[in-house]
């Protein structure tokens, strides 16, 4: 994804993300985009204005390891 740049803690989850399926959907605004649950439907919001960008990558993987099970 291009655009807005990111921390680069909130990347690597990003890639992390999308190399166990989980799909990316760009927004606009201070949400940077959606991390979107295949199987289930239910996303998480990447924020690209973040005050600690290390908890934004925490809710992140937490969402991930939540829903890799069934993704």
């Amino acid at each position: 994804m291009t655009g807005k740049p990111l921390h680069k803690e909130i990347r690597k989850a990003i890639d992390e993300a999308t190399d166990l399926g989980f799909k990316v959907e760009p927004k606009s605004g201070h949400t940077y985009a959606w991390i979107i649950c295949s199987s289930c439907g239910q996303h998480v919001q990447v924020f690209s204005t973040g005050r600690n960008p290390e908890n934004g990558a925490k809710v992140i993987r937490r969402f991930v390891a939540k829903h890799r099970d069934h993704n």
